[in-house]
């Protein structure tokens, strides 16, 4: 059923998507420049700055190594449709472990596939790093209740790393929906063995230290901002009620 979606982007004429120039702007970049653990200083826009410390750093530097390969606007389209194919099929696989009902989530799939809101950030909405970042969410669930399920702790660290590579990906995002959903989730999920509360508040906690510590080249300055900015407000607020 994605076939129909996936040709009519590929094909469209002119593309869409108002962050495409951006997303093809830096792929270019990551493809003339390619490193594995990249080291240059962005020439963009005269900034000067470390091009691995850009927020949404990763999914330009995957669209720049396909891009070394394939055509540079069709790498990006294409990028787009794999991307929207795993996220339905993550949710898909999500669902499954919810419900155990495999008509139900495939239902539920092709349903997500099919909805309007799917298709703002990839046409008019114009963020594509968040779109394709969107499969990290099911992703990350399906992980979860995976561990929860079985006990066993490789799923476990696999949620720590994805969550950890899709706030390279897209840390807004990651930060909004990942980490609240998969942390209330390993701290109140129910489990094939219950555990005590001390154990589920350090597996919550150890999964946003752990996807942080990932990213760190991202996501200190965030969560550095943050504090600072929650402290002023908090001040400004004593302050003026005083």
């Amino acid at each position: 059923f994605l076939l129909p979606i996936g040709k009519w982007y590929l094909d469209h004429r002119p593309i869409l998507g108002v962050d495409f120039y951006n997303m093809v702007t830096y792929a270019r970049f990551f493809k003339e420049n390619f490193e594995l653990l990249p080291r240059q200083y962005s020439p963009l826009w005269y900034t000067g700055y470390p091009i691995f410390g850009i927020p949404l750093f990763i999914w330009y530097w995957i669209v720049g190594l396909i891009a070394r390969f394939f055509p540079l606007l069709e790498s990006v389209k294409f990028s787009m449709v794999v991307s929207f194919t795993l996220l339905i099929a993550f949710f898909y696989l999500a669902s499954h472990r919810l419900s155990r009902n495999h008509l139900l989530s495939a239902l539920s799939a092709i349903l997500v596939g099919y909805s309007a809101n799917m298709y703002g950030s990839l046409v008019w909405g114009g963020s594509l790093p968040y779109f394709m970042n969107q499969m990290f969410l099911p992703l990350a669930l399906w992980l979860a209740i995976s561990y929860l399920d079985t006990g066993n702790k490789r799923w476990y660290w696999a949620t720590i790393f994805v969550f950890g590579i899709s706030f390279l990906g897209h840390p807004w995002g990651s930060g909004l929906f990942i980490l609240p959903m998969t942390f209330l989730l390993l701290l109140f999920g129910a489990r094939k063995k219950e555990v005590s509360i001390k154990k589920r508040l350090i597996d919550a906690l150890s999964f946003f230290f752990g996807g942080y510590f990932f990213a760190y080249r991202i996501s200190r300055g965030l969560l550095t901002d943050f504090i600072i900015n929650t402290f002023s407000t908090l001040t400004s607020k004593f302050s003026s009620s005083v």
